[in-house]
């Protein structure tokens, strides 16, 4: 029996992901994954020429993430209190258990320090994310399930706002009960259940 097929690129794709959210753009380099993956500088190189290839690489895997999941919100009756509480639960599952920081957040910080292409395709996954939340508080809010002030879109705007700044400060006080009671704030705004 042959051994399964390494898919490389994925694997490059999924740690460096991983190391950005832990520690930015520039917090990393091609070496760190050459040597957790077991590959040469050169089998990163093959399938990402440069750094900014890699970068705009994970930007558009998960520009793609958001743009399917809205699809599929906007294409089927999905609850939106599930979704609101499957957005929670990324960060919850992903910022506050790895000590790590959003993606809209990470880029954010880092902003003027990467790569032109790079910063256009942050802009596009951060209104990207804003639309999606939109589209689930406004589905919320005419089924019923969801209270809030104002536009949709300016809500999601401040619910982005709030979420990421909630994972910074949960790293900083390497304490998940940050994320927890930000929650629990943001939830009674929304009047969901506690």
């Amino acid at each position: 029996m042959r051994p399964a097929r390494r898919d490389t690129r994925a694997e490059i794709l999924s740690l460096a992901e991983q190391l950005f959210h832990a520690r930015g753009y520039h917090g990393f380099s091609y070496q760190d994954i050459a040597q957790a993956l077991g590959v040469k500088n050169a089998a990163i190189h093959y399938h990402f020429a440069s750094k900014e290839d890699l970068g705009l690489a994970l930007i558009g895997r998960l520009r793609e993430l958001v743009r399917k999941n809205l699809e599929l919100f906007r294409g089927n009756p999905i609850d939106p209190v599930a979704a609101i509480q499957a957005y929670f639960g990324y960060y919850r599952n992903h910022c506050a258990a790895t000590h790590s920081i959003c993606a809209v957040g990470m880029l954010a910080a880092e902003l003027s320090t990467v790569p032109d292409a790079m910063r256009l395709q942050a802009r596009a996954l951060a209104d990207e994310m804003r639309e999606l939340l939109a589209a689930i508080l406004e589905a919320g809010r005419a089924r019923g399930v969801m209270q809030f002030a104002g536009e949709p879109a300016a809500r999601a705007l401040s619910l982005m706002c709030t979420m990421g700044g909630a994972a910074q400060v949960t790293r900083l006080k390497d304490s998940p009960e940050v994320l927890e009671t930000v929650i629990a704030q943001v939830s009674r705004e929304l009047g969901l259940a506690a």
